[in-house]
């Protein structure tokens, strides 16, 4: 929220008018924010954006007449604003048009709660993305290109990297996308993945990287060797590390740590205590701090430390907290990233 503006504009869209009161109930808790109008499909929200130009927009995904997908699409076409998905994980299709939504430039998305208590907590979360996304600015239609710049020049031998773990928050789904996407099938290392998500999203936001990648894309398991090519995502409420046998270790038991179950932190931990110099930890886009301490013990081990530049965060919470800690060897671009990758690897 810019410094001088005295209120947040918010434009909420669902085509339930149970849920537009809720939310609005919600919202008008914090002096703020305001709710500028409400839009019960998808065309009625794309007219009422060009209209009032909310500073950011509640988007649900299935609704008549036009769903929230292709409201999002328009909306960032015309009238680039940010939007945050509210969306049900019961419907299995209206979860993976969620995903599609962010890449079509939406900034996160948000599990639709199914009790009373479940409501009351979304509000306060909803309240702070709100107050976080009111002042992204420079939005626009994210699309994933084939092409990739040539890869920066890397001093380090090639080839000698044996494991990539990244971790990522608030903008990260379709982020991971765009680095996961020019691997190959035969790409030499395991990559190890935290996700910060709702518990509901995580296995259709695998599936989609599944179909987006070439990669093989799974939710990790405890007790399983880690293989090359195969990108393993931690489970919902579960911590991701990895032990010194390269074996994966899944703990729905641990606290939270930083706030967070996965921690970005611990993955990257254990990967610096298993791997040392022959691990490359990634910090993408977040609110926060998780990972930032993680990625400083790679970077002491001798490992290879990357960190998404800010221009392309949602958030650039997690990325600063890692550099102002002297955790980063570079700070590249997405697709730099990718790039970064492929010549580390040696392919």
């Amino acid at each position: 929220m810019e410094k001088g503006q005295d209120k947040i504009k918010v434009l909420v869209v669902d085509d339930s008018l149970l849920i537009r009161r809720v939310l609005c109930l919600l919202l008008g808790k914090d002096p703020q924010i305001e709710i500028v109008g409400e839009a019960e499909n998808g065309k009625e929200a794309v007219g009422k954006t060009l209209k009032l130009k909310p500073d950011v927009i509640l988007m649900d995904i299935l609704m008549p007449v036009m769903d929230g997908l292709e409201a999002t699409q328009r909306i960032m076409s015309l009238c680039p604003t940010p939007i945050l998905i509210v969306s049900s994980v019961v419907n299995k299709v209206e979860v993976y048009s969620s995903f599609r939504a962010l890449a079509a430039g939406a900034l996160d998305v948000l599990e639709k709660p199914d009790s009373d208590s479940e409501w009351q907590r979304l509000g306060g979360n909803l309240i702070r993305k709100i107050k976080l996304f009111a002042g992204v600015k420079n939005l626009h239609p994210i699309e994933i290109k084939p092409q990739v710049p040539p890869p920066t020049e890397v001093k380090k031998s090639r080839g000698r990297y044996e494991v990539v773990a990244i971790g990522a928050s608030t903008g990260g789904p379709t982020i991971l996308k765009e680095i996961l996407a020019p691997l190959p099938p035969s790409f030499p290392m395991p990559i190890l993945i935290v996700q910060h998500i709702p518990q509901g999203f995580i296995d259709i936001m695998i599936e989609w990287l599944n179909r987006n990648t070439k990669l093989k894309v799974k939710q990790a398991k405890h007790g399983e060797p880690v293989r090359a090519g195969i990108a393993y995502v931690a489970p919902a409420e579960k911590h991701l590390q990895v032990n010194n046998c390269k074996v994966l270790v899944v703990n729905g038991i641990i606290p939270p740590v930083n706030t967070h179950r996965p921690s970005v932190d611990l993955l990257f931990r254990s990967v610096a205590e298993a791997y040392g110099n022959k691990a490359i930890g990634i910090l993408l886009t977040g609110m926060g701090e998780d990972g930032a301490r993680g990625l400083k013990a790679i970077k002491e081990k001798g490992g290879y430390t990357i960190t998404q530049e800010e221009k392309s965060c949602v958030v650039f919470g997690m990325p600063k907290a890692a550099i102002e800690l002297g955790a980063v060897i570079k700070t590249l671009k997405p697709s730099q990233i990718a790039q970064e990758l492929l010549v580390l690897a040696g392919v």
